[in-house]
């Protein structure tokens, strides 16, 4: 009778809890989003979890209240989302479709732009810039976000990949008859300028067929971009964008050897005069040359745009300021988030809210032992996420005065409740994000803010395959500028010997 009347009595204080949370019978649900900061902020409070703002949502950021009173912006150096003409949000799908006039299009991107559907028009239309070709074009087949016209010219097949920044093309060589034809010199130049060590090698006597040449396009701002030590004068502005942003030094026989180091832009104008708490910058990680786990290194570095090279950017002033390191590996190309934070991380962000942008760049931690920390990570899901509060504006009245003290002591006590005390630097969160929002603001007690970790988890979205991989076949060189040997001895990381892995 006893453990019965224990049964009802917890039955009953269930069901009073319900009616006194949700002022009925069932709890009220917490919203996802909210238009403004003033009513997220005061839901996330409430309700004990992130709200996003939804007013402050771009093609390249968001903005989530969080339930200590701070806010977190994840911003995205390139378009992730785009916006529906009812006002909703989509997120970015660059699988190519036909469309009802016999074009080819992406099927969700914030770049208008168009393919040929084969026939006379131009190979590629996005506003006034317009790509043609020398000949009419076979109708394509569509692979994930990659057109492929066979014989586009005679032993030439061509393949043109969208994406939110524009075109990048691939021409596929299959014989040396096909690489001494003028109409291909003609149409490679046409799409975009290549290095001349391209053009020469397809001719070259050892030259080895099919051969591909990678001319590209871009339409907007890039906003990432590549420097090679190999060929220290190319820019990566539009060029060789087809497997990643890639750092490191890697060498395989029958590729030659390459040094990469990849550059990212942040816009922070929207971050303009806010007081940054912490900031941690992240991007998922797709392939490694080594299982074993080596150091990759973030760093402040000086602005980039399409005339940004090795020879004018990779010195000791650009890449002097080393912020943050993350020690992971990825062989079986999983796919693996990965994360750099620290107070580093957050005075460089701090600083940017003032000059409008940020720019980082990653670089292997040894960039001298061959293969080690040869890495490539997923340019369009790499971000920096800020958590910031307002600085506060003098009242105006006393009313407003009286105002703000009650909403300060409000916010105060709301944090003193929940024990959790605005942070000053990074520190760890959770190994297994599943959004953005969810792994912004979870710090763990006890861990150390210097150190970034690297965390397995789930696969992420594949992007769209691309049955094209711009690399030079096997059993071929390409003329190196500069050997591994005699070149410029790359600068060491700052990072100390007793960093850790987390």
């Amino acid at each position: 009778m006893a453990k019965r009347r224990s049964i009802v009595a917890f039955m009953v204080a269930a069901v009073v809890s319900g009616f006194v949370q949700g002022g009925g019978a069932t709890a009220v649900a917490a919203p996802a989003e909210l238009p403004d900061e003033a009513s997220a902020s005061a839901a996330a409070g409430r309700f004990d979890r992130q709200v996003e703002v939804a007013g402050l949502k771009s093609e390249t950021s968001q903005v989530f209240a969080n339930p200590s009173g701070t806010f977190t912006a994840v911003v995205n150096a390139r378009p992730v989302r785009v916006r529906l003409p009812g006002g909703a949000w989509a997120p970015v799908d660059t699988t190519l479709r036909r469309d009802a006039g016999g074009r080819v299009s992406a099927t969700m991107s914030s770049l208008r732009a168009t393919l040929s559907g084969g026939g006379t028009g131009p190979l590629f239309a996005s506003g006034d810039r317009v790509l043609t070709w020398p000949r009419t074009l076979p109708v394509p087949v569509l692979d994930g976000n990659t057109a492929v016209y066979r014989e586009a010219l005679p032993g030439v097949d061509l393949a043109a990949t969208l994406d939110v920044g524009g075109v990048v093309t691939a021409l596929s060589v299959k014989s040396r008859e096909a690489a001494g034809s003028a109409e291909l010199a003609t149409a490679v130049r046409t799409l975009s300028p290549v290095p001349d060590s391209d053009l020469a090698r397809l001719t070259a006597a050892d030259a080895v067929y099919p051969a591909v040449v990678a001319p590209a396009t871009t339409v907007g701002a890039a906003n990432w971009t590549m420097i090679n030590e190999r060929h220290p004068d190319q820019s990566y502005w539009s060029y060789d964008r087809g497997e990643g942003a890639k750092v490191g030094y890697v060498e395989q026989s029958g590729d030659g050897w390459e040094r990469y180091r990849s550059i990212w832009t942040f816009p922070m104008e929207n971050l303009r005069g806010k007081h940054v708490l912490r900031a941690w910058f992240s991007s998922y990680l797709k392939h490694t040359y080594s299982c074993s786990d080596t150091w990759t290194d973030l760093y402040l570095v000086n602005s980039v745009n399409a005339g940004t090279t090795w020879a004018n950017h990779w010195g000791s002033w650009p890449w002097s300021s080393y912020l943050a390191g993350a020690n992971n590996s990825d062989c079986r190309d999983a796919g693996r988030y990965s994360e750099w934070g620290g107070d580093k991380v957050t005075k460089a962000a701090q600083d940017g809210t003032g000059w409008g942008t940020l720019t980082l760049g990653l670089r292997a931690g040894d960039e001298g032992t061959i293969n080690t920390g040869w890495k490539k990570f997923d340019e369009n899901r790499t971000a920096l996420s800020i958590e910031y509060n307002s600085y506060p504006r003098l009242p105006t009245s006393s009313a407003s005065k009286a105002r703000r003290v009650a909403h300060s002591r409000s916010t105060s006590a709301r944090r003193a409740r929940r024990c959790v005390p605005v942070p000053a630097t990074r520190t760890a969160r959770s190994t297994t994000p599943t959004s953005p929002a969810a792994s912004a603001s979870r710090p763990e007690a006890g861990s150390s803010p210097g150190n970034r970790r690297s965390s397995p988890v789930s696969p992420p979205e594949p992007s769209p395959s691309t049955a094209w991989r711009v690399r030079w076949p096997t059993g071929s060189s390409m003329p190196s500028t500069a050997s591994p040997t005699t070149a410029s001895t790359p600068v060491r990381s700052p990072r100390t010997a007793s960093s850790t892995s987390t």
